[in-house]
């Protein structure tokens, strides 16, 4: 595994969404990384992550719809990965999703959201575009020894019928190693 996601998926005004939220184990960093580990949340994650603007277009599926995914404000839809040794993360601002030490962004490539009327779930390759030397605990590091790609699962909670400015869905999951 290359990693663990916690996060939401917050729709602005706008009707486009924006990805937020925070990595508890990193491959080659460690698990539990957290600045106070009795108090686990994104106020004390170390690792941030958020994504540019991203608007979906529906398929519907009978009970489920399928949504594939499209920049909405960019050439690419692409998550920034942060560094942030005093973190203070709120989810009701987005803007502290992206403070710190920028260490990575990947870009998704290809994948595909699916809702059904209990859950979400989304399948998606990402790939690493940029990565920056950081120190980390007395250790130098770099996304690049860790592979270039990976296969990202995120399930959460059904959408709303109804999406407007403000809506927050929970998410969690996975990326693992792709050809490593």
């Amino acid at each position: 595994m290359a990693a663990q996601f916690i996060g939401r998926f917050v729709i602005g005004t706008d009707g486009n969404g924006e990805v937020i939220g925070f990595m508890p184990f990193l491959d080659g960093i460690g698990n539990d990384l957290f600045t106070d580990t009795s108090s686990r949340s994104e106020r004390t994650a170390f690792f941030s992550v958020r994504s540019n603007k991203i608007a979906f277009s529906n398929i519907p599926n009978g009970t489920f719809n399928h949504f594939l995914l499209r920049p909405a404000t960019a050439s690419q839809i692409e998550f920034r990965v942060y560094l942030n040794e005093n973190p203070d993360r709120n989810w009701g601002n987005l803007a502290s999703f992206s403070s710190g030490q920028l260490v990575g962004v990947v870009r998704l490539t290809r994948g595909m959201l699916t809702v059904t009327p209990v859950s979400l779930d989304y399948t998606s390759y990402l790939e690493l575009i940029e990565s920056h030397d950081f120190t980390f605990q007395g250790k130098d590091i770099n996304f690049r020894a860790l592979g270039r790609a990976t296969l990202c699962h995120v399930m959460g909670d059904t959408l709303p019928a109804v999406l407007s400015g403000g809506t927050s869905v929970a998410l969690g999951g996975r990326l693992i190693h792709a050809g490593r």
